[in-house]
């Protein structure tokens, strides 16, 4: 009697444990998929200003002595010297801008990606995996959301400085300047609360519910 009801009590906990782990598997799910969508978000975002971002040379080898890039000299093409510190300060901005666009663009791109990948894999694995693969997916979808994290802070991140060139490049130094100004104040505030929410919900010592095989029963 007594071995039946520990073998009982033996099976009731491996079936409330694959519970919790379905629990997690779900929470995960949701996280993932809430990433993705706010990823591929700024990722529009970030694609609309790179297709109305106007090219200031068709690198075209037709006309070179009217591009703006370079000037022709003694039969040969070198960068113009007649160009101001705001020519320059307008086309590096240009460039960095660009940059930073196209670098939000692939970073939440690959967040999206991950989060799909992670999710198709993940739930069919605790689905239709062999004995233990409820075990095996959990953790690893923990992972993956761990690191799409912080690759969607990365992104971001790439997508405010994006906006900082656009503004330094686009309007004048009495409107770009107090501008970046407060992106940088506000990104501030924003980092600081970020940190202060990751501190407060950060788990020190929290125990896996696989940690309850080990139980003695």
């Amino acid at each position: 009697m007594l071995v039946a009801e520990k073998a009982e009590l033996r099976a009731r906990t491996a079936v409330d444990i694959v519970g919790v782990r379905l629990k997690e598997i779900d929470y995960y799910s949701q996280q993932l998929s809430m990433l993705g969508t706010n990823a591929a978000l700024i990722a529009g975002f970030a694609f609309g200003q790179l297709v109305w971002e106007k090219s200031f040379d068709n690198w075209s080898r037709d006309g070179y002595d009217s591009e703006i890039w370079w000037e022709h000299v003694d039969d040969t093409f070198r960068v113009r010297s007649d160009w101001s510190w705001v020519d320059w300060w307008i086309y590096v901005t240009h460039i960095l801008h660009i940059l930073f666009t196209c670098a939000a663009i692939v970073e939440n791109l690959l967040v999206l990606q991950v989060s799909v990948v992670t999710l198709c894999l993940g739930n069919g694995l605790a689905v239709r995996g062999p004995p233990g693969s409820v075990d095996q997916a959990a953790p690893a979808m923990a992972k993956a959301l761990n690191s799409n994290a912080h690759r969607f802070t990365s992104g971001t991140i790439l997508f405010l400085m994006s906006i900082t060139m656009y503004v330094l490049q686009v309007f004048t130094p009495f409107i770009s300047v107090p501008a970046v100004f407060i992106i940088v104040y506000l990104w501030r505030q924003m980092h600081v609360a970020v940190s202060e929410l990751g501190r407060l919900f950060h788990l020190k010592q929290a125990r896996s519910p696989s940690d309850l095989h080990r139980i003695s029963i």
